[in-house]
């Protein structure tokens, strides 16, 4: 019996994971992250990125959850977002 190691994630599905507990915008992200609005689109093109690119991603990652951790910010549930067809609605009286 073969024992297959576990697969870590890939970064792509590390980036998806932080910008769904954030809320921030893939263009945003790949521009502050790394200097470069078509990171996470190139990602999902099965593009590869350098070594340095992807620590620069993770770095960060981790100082931006750092951060929002800092000033007691607790991330939106998926549940607690509005749904697709309510952003940008107006209350109508």
């Amino acid at each position: 019996m073969r024992v297959m190691a576990k697969k870590s994630p890939t970064l792509l599905q590390k980036i998806e994971a932080f910008l769904s507990e954030t809320g921030m915008g893939e263009s945003y992200f790949g521009k502050k992250s790394v200097g470069n609005s078509e990171l996470v689109s190139r990602l999902r093109q099965n593009r590869r990125v350098w070594p340095e690119t992807e620590a620069k991603a993770i770095s960060f990652m981790l100082s931006e959850r750092s951060r929002i951790r800092s000033r007691g910010y607790v991330p939106a549930t998926p549940t607690q977002q509005p749904a697709p067809a309510e952003i940008g609605r107006k209350a109508v009286r």
